[in-house]
């Protein structure tokens, strides 16, 4: 696990290694997510939310600036309808 959340993501070929990865730990994770319909770039946000990552930690794994995170996060929590009380980690836990 830690593997992973120390890993960058900053390629197509990163970012498929990091899902064979992932997939190990979280087998069911991206096939629960294909309902959303996500860009690529909000499934790592979530697969990193997944790992209870913060902002600082997401922004250098990505290779984005921490405000980067933060508006993508904005955009995923309008998107999905998740409220600012329930965090986005918790709410794929719920759905």
């Amino acid at each position: 696990m830690e593997e992973l959340t120390t890993t960058k993501i900053l390629t197509k070929d990163d970012w498929v290694l990091f899902k064979e990865k992932f997939n190990a730990v979280h087998p069911l994770f991206f096939t629960r997510i294909k309902k959303y319909k996500l860009t690529e770039s909000e499934k790592r946000l979530l697969a990193l939310e997944k790992l209870n990552l913060n902002n600082t930690d997401i922004s250098s794994i990505l290779g984005i600036a921490g405000k980067s995170v933060v508006v993508t996060r904005y955009r995923l929590r309008k998107k999905l309808s998740i409220p600012k009380d329930i965090s986005i980690a918790d709410h794929l836990e719920l759905t």
